[in-house]
């Protein structure tokens, strides 16, 4: 899930933990003015043409429950708001009926 905000977006991942019991990674991707004060520590970014450090990501480990739970939670509250679509819905999951 990317947003206007180029700065900031969000994936699950399987088969990032193989040796716990966590179904999925939530993968949280941070540039630019968001990149964390820690951003050298990490062994996974990607470099501009200078080579300096553009995007990080950190993965979260979660339940596939766990992010179901989140995503309904976020359609339910994004309903309050006016739709700027066609859809009534986020397509979340497949039988809502988005």
């Amino acid at each position: 899930m990317f947003f206007t905000e180029p700065n900031l977006g969000f994936e699950a991942h399987s088969n990032v933990y193989s040796e716990d019991d966590h179904d999925l990674a939530l993968r949280v991707y941070l540039a630019a003015e968001n990149l964390p004060p820690f951003k050298e520590d990490l062994n996974h970014a990607l470099f501009d043409k200078t080579g300096e450090i553009s995007e990080v990501w950190i993965n979260f480990p979660v339940y596939a429950a766990d992010l179901q739970r989140a995503a309904l939670s976020l359609t339910e509250q994004l309903a309050s708001f006016p739709t700027r679509t066609d859809k009534k819905r986020l397509p979340i999951f497949p039988d809502q009926g988005a």
